[in-house]
């Protein structure tokens, strides 16, 4: 969320895209987090399975935002393949 509002706040369209791949990088970071707590015993596997849809919600709606600028604003260049 901080890093969300750190890109709102630039006023800059291409900072806000960066900072959305900052947050969306940080989603898969919980992810990882959420599992390995799950397999080494720290929150039980239920919590895994409640947490797990709303880390994958939270990157797809990041993921929607910054194809929308993409497609939207010029500053922001669209993903060319690697």
């Amino acid at each position: 969320m901080c890093n969300i509002a750190e890109g709102f706040e630039s006023r800059s369209d291409r900072t806000f895209y960066d900072m959305l791949r900052r947050a969306k990088g940080s989603c898969g970071e919980v992810r990882t987090l959420v599992h390995i707590a799950g397999k080494i015993g720290y929150i039980s596997e239920e919590k895994v399975t409640a947490m797990m849809p709303i880390c994958l919600k939270c990157s797809g709606q990041l993921q929607a935002l910054m194809s929308h600028l993409e497609t939207t604003r010029p500053e922001v260049p669209s993903r060319k393949p690697w």
